[in-house]
């Protein structure tokens, strides 16, 4: 029985379907991805802004702070002195002497707590030691150029004043002060103000804190 010849059929491809699926390269075989682990702030110095925290035996040296590192909490910072005392600014002005105005009216007028525990500065033998960052960190606050935490620009433009004192063997602006009762010490950083930048020649000086002196590596 003759056979019938066989013919060759051909396919045609199948439709391409568009989906919405991921359209990742099908060639390559990523690594599974793993939860990024929790972005943990990097440590900070601490500054202390009064005398009660970080208390030390009187025995125990004090561990220096980074001078430069001038961080610390906003707790409290009301205590320094009235708001009213503080106008509206922003950063067009210039807020470095306002800052400077400002505390020397706060001297003058005693508005601004000085010489104690809240107290946003202290009269020392070598000056007049501005408590840092809490002073700046009000300062910035209640004149409205935010939350507080802009104080390293009000930093910045108040010295550009050059006004203030720096360290003698570093020139750093920050200066390390130690408060010492008798039995506790704390630490304290700050900037430091001739008392020529607020009282005028011949005028008698206030008072000294004798708990508050410069520290040793000062």
């Amino acid at each position: 029985m003759p056979t019938e010849p066989v013919t060759a059929t051909t396919r045609e491809p199948a439709p391409l379907i568009e989906t919405d699926e991921d359209d990742t390269d099908p060639f390559t075989d990523p690594a599974p991805r793993e939860p990024a682990p929790a972005s943990q702030p990097a440590p900070e110095e601490e500054q202390v802004d009064a005398f009660e925290p970080e208390t030390v035996s009187a025995k125990t040296p004090v561990t220096p702070n980074k001078r430069e590192t001038d961080t610390g909490s906003y707790e409290a910072a009301e205590d320094l002195g009235p708001a009213a005392d503080i106008k509206s600014l922003d950063w067009t002005d210039d807020v470095g002497t306002a800052f400077l105005e400002w505390v020397k009216h706060g001297v003058h007028r005693k508005t601004l707590s000085v010489n104690n525990a809240k107290a946003g500065l202290h009269f020392v033998e070598e000056g007049i030691f501005l408590v840092s960052p809490r002073i700046f960190q009000h300062f910035v606050k209640e004149s409205r150029l935010g939350n507080g935490s802009e104080y390293t620009k009000l930093q910045k433009r108040f010295a550009r004043l050059k006004v203030n004192l720096k360290t003698k063997l570093e020139h750093q602006n920050v200066h390390r002060y130690t408060v010492d009762t008798g039995n506790k010490q704390a630490r304290l950083n700050g900037w430091l103000l001739p008392y020529s930048a607020i009282f005028e020649d011949g005028s008698e000086r206030p008072k000294t804190n004798k708990f508050v002196r410069p520290s040793d590596d000062e």
